[in-house]
């Protein structure tokens, strides 16, 4: 949150309480203008949190002459000199165009990697998604803007299109007339993550923190009492947080740590998430024996770090909607439907193939990561596979790099977001940097997902594929099994969900982009890694891959 200031008082009062940033200008009935250097270094005084000051010489519009983008870059530079945290300002020439010249001006005189913030001149552009390139093209940071309306509540539509064509590039800041009342609501429209208001105290402070003691009190009190799975072998535990800290680390650190867990304590220990235990079985024994049961079948609560991009479908749904939509899903896996696919994977397997031995020849001495190839190779199968697309994610002339990079690096958010308790509280999550990566990675996937839905329609509507399902045994629903699948063109996942969708079993279009998402991100991880382990071993057994090389003859 950051608060519009003009005075000592409300300054302080705006830090007190729980400003993450302060905008410094005078006169904020004329919408703001240059504050003076002694009022800046009062409040820098005062103050530890940053404080931005606005950079605009005189009230009424926002074209300048030269000699006022002078008297600006003048004062930019007095005003960073005397402790200015970063700056707000803008500039439109005459016909309501961003004036790029006068912001390289002003912005050339600035030391670099400073914060700079578009002001609400953004709300006077003409073209506002051609001014929002412009800034963007710029290096501006940040637009403070109400959407080109009077208020951000009104102008919540505007920032919405401004945020989703950004992506990510810039942080659009919702502000004017923006209170406790209507803060929620504007987030929840504009997924935005910053937001900019006049000084004023709020409860929900004051709220987040007696509850944040609250909780804190109560975790205490919990291990304090001795829990059963203390009984089992495992790390030592801090207070509050268990062994959360212990995975804070890369993903090799990580992977090392879980090794030496395994090797000291072989072959069952624990270890404890906040003030929940985990139990790490190692033994096949012992993990058939959670598999096997009828009663361990509740998702745990690290499966809601996933539900903003999976939904609540197949992979994070519990109890009665799990096994309808299990029995729902079923017919999709019938061996006729699976088996139009081996050339798919033929042909993805052999680019893999010619891939690795590519990097042999080049060097034959060094050892070869295959994860990531043998994960590329994955995703091109389970992609054609399931939504009829090739992305052609091996070959480096791919049109779908976007889509690729951002299914791989949402999953690393998740887990980077896993081992870190402060970020668990969706609330903090939204506002932090990697929450802003994760949204936008996931508007990327999601995208991705709907473009494909609306296309397979569309060539089911035209005709283009014919599909004819014949149950074995009649049911109520008419989706039990399958004696009998007939195409035209080649049938994948998303052909079944759309046909399934015409019968009486509706899936909504929400719950048809959940199945494929959820297939997308299980059908490429999980096989990737089961292919890269047992290439791992291959390589250490040298006698088990000489009976599969005479077997593959």
């Amino acid at each position: 949150m950051e608060v519009c200031v003009e005075s000592v008082a409300s300054a302080v009062a705006a830090a007190q309480g729980g400003a993450a940033r302060l905008e410094l200008c005078s006169a904020l009935s004329e919408g703001g203008l240059t504050p003076s250097v002694g009022l800046l270094k009062v409040v820098k005084e005062l103050v530890s949190i940053p404080v931005f000051v606005m950079l605009r010489p005189r009230a009424g519009n926002f074209t300048y002459t030269p000699e006022e983008v002078r008297s600006i870059q003048i004062d930019a530079d007095a005003l960073m000199q005397a402790g200015a945290d970063g700056v707000v300002f803008g500039a439109l020439t005459t016909d309501g165009a961003v004036d790029e010249e006068a912001c390289s001006k002003v912005i050339s005189v600035l030391p670099a990697g400073t914060p700079i913030t578009f002001h609400r001149a953004f709300d006077w552009a003409k073209e506002p998604l051609v001014a929002l390139e412009d800034v963007i093209k710029l290096k501006f940071h940040r637009i403070l803007t109400s959407g080109q309306a009077a208020t951000a509540k009104e102008g919540v539509d505007c920032l919405q299109k401004l945020i989703n064509q950004a992506e990510g590039r810039i942080i659009i800041m919702p502000g004017c007339g923006i209170d406790s009342q209507n803060l929620q609501f504007i987030l929840e429209k504009t997924e935005e993550v910053a937001a900019a208001a006049p000084a004023a105290p709020t409860e929900r402070q004051a709220m987040i923190i007696i509850i944040t003691i609250l909780a804190l009190i109560a975790l205490c009190i919990s291990k304090l009492r001795r829990h059963p799975v203390d009984k089992l072998p495992g790390p030592p535990t801090l207070p509050f947080v268990g062994n959360l800290l212990t995975f804070v680390g890369t993903p090799e650190e990580m992977f090392e740590k879980f090794n030496t867990f395994a090797r000291d304590f072989w072959p069952l220990y624990r270890t404890w998430q906040l003030n929940t235990p985990v139990i790490h079985p190692l033994l096949p024994e012992h993990v058939e024996k959670v598999l096997a049961s009828s009663k361990n079948t509740q998702k745990s609560r690290d499966y809601r770090f996933v539900e903003s991009w999976l939904g609540t479908g197949l992979f994070t749904s519990n109890g009665a909607k799990w096994q309808e939509r299990r029995k729902l899903l079923a017919p999709t896996f019938h061996l006729k439907v699976l088996e139009q696919f081996v050339p798919t994977i033929s042909d993805n397997a052999a680019v893999l193939a010619q891939k690795l031995q590519l990097l042999l020849c080049q060097s034959p001495n060094e050892p070869i990561d295959v994860v990531p190839l043998v994960t590329l190779c994955a995703l091109d199968i389970i992609c054609e596979t399931a939504m009829g697309r090739s992305i052609r994610a091996q070959h480096k002339d791919s049109k779908n790099t976007e889509y690729v990079s951002s299914i791989h690096r949402i999953m690393d958010l998740i887990v980077y977001r896993a081992m870190r308790p402060w970020l668990h509280p969706h609330w903090i999550f939204r506002v932090s940097p990697t929450g802003r990566e994760f949204a936008k990675c996931l508007r990327t996937l999601h995208r991705f997902t709907r473009n494909v839905i609306d296309e397979k329609r569309l060539e089911r509507e035209q005709g283009e594929l014919e599909i004819k399902v014949v149950p074995s045994v009649p049911t109520s629903n008419g989706y039990e099994d399958l004696e009998r699948i007939s195409v035209r063109n080649r049938l994948v996942f998303l052909d079944l969900l759309l046909k399934l969708n015409e019968w009486d079993c509706k899936l909504s279009d929400q719950e048809i982009c959940e199945e494929v998402d959820t297939f997308m991100f299980g059908g490429h991880d999980t096989t990737s890694n089961s292919i890269s382990w047992a290439l791992f071993y291959l390589g250490c057994n040298l006698k088990i891959q000489v009976i599969l090389l005479e077997e593959w003859r």
